[in-house]
């Protein structure tokens, strides 16, 4: 017979273990909203020279930036830990509200909005993709 008291404790332990195991376990599907009213897209590029900043807001690229992110939102896996460092982000805002920031590495896509932040794999065609709708002229 197994003593009251290690059983009590290990009863008391188990629930904890279950939730620890849970909680950081990668979550599929959950992802930051869908983007509707966005204004701007603040662009960051990091490359072997001195990093590139610029704004854009010309309402169409906005929108293909839009479609883009909007359409690859669902794969990202929840990530606890910081996100790799991407080369570009778009951050993507409603006025002066901040929404979402969508960046690409040598490999991958993240997605960060509040209370949620995640990773995908991405190929190179993938992230050329991304790059050449923010390069786009109006």
């Amino acid at each position: 017979m197994i003593p009251p008291v290690p059983t009590a404790r290990l009863l008391a332990v188990i629930p904890l273990l279950a939730c620890f195991a849970s909680c950081n376990r990668t979550q599929q599907g959950v992802a930051c909203a869908p983007l509707t009213a966005v204004t701007s897209v603040r662009i960051a590029q990091k490359g072997s020279g001195q990093p590139h900043q610029f704004v854009i807001d010309d309402r169409y690229q906005v929108q293909g930036l839009v479609d883009f992110a909007n359409g690859r939102r669902g794969g990202f896996s929840a990530r606890h830990a910081p996100l790799p460092a991407a080369t570009t982000s778009a951050a993507f805002y409603n006025g002066s509200e901040s929404l979402i920031t969508f960046g690409a590495g040598q490999n991958f896509f993240s997605i960060s909005c509040p209370g949620y932040t995640g990773v995908e794999e991405a190929n190179r065609v993938q992230i050329a993709e991304f790059e050449r709708l923010l390069s786009e002229q109006p």
